[in-house]
């Protein structure tokens, strides 16, 4: 006679994959803020007037908010793999 299985077995199997698949979007999240921080730092490198210098600068504090909230999520979700956590920030001061 086979054993009942039990639900809790699968409720638990279930929030795992749930909390996996948290992870996993919080690691693309990262990887996007991540990608708009760089980006923005390199297009304010090359701002060639006022007005670019001032929204690239305005972009990459957005970023920066941006990745750093992301970050705090990760870590409180257990994440904290350098390689996609690893932030080395260019700060704009003007």
């Amino acid at each position: 006679m086979m054993e009942e299985i039990k639900p809790v077995l699968f409720e638990n199997a279930r929030i795992e994959t749930e909390k996996d698949k948290l992870r996993s979007e919080i690691i693309h999240d990262l990887i996007t803020a991540k990608t708009e921080l760089s980006n923005a730092v390199q297009n304010y490198d090359f701002a060639d007037t006022d007005e670019l210098v001032d929204l690239y600068a305005y972009r990459i504090i957005a970023a920066q908010t941006q990745y750093n909230r992301l970050l705090k999520k990760a870590k409180e979700h257990g994440l904290s793999n350098p390689e996609y956590l690893n932030h080395q920030v260019k700060i704009v001061k003007r």
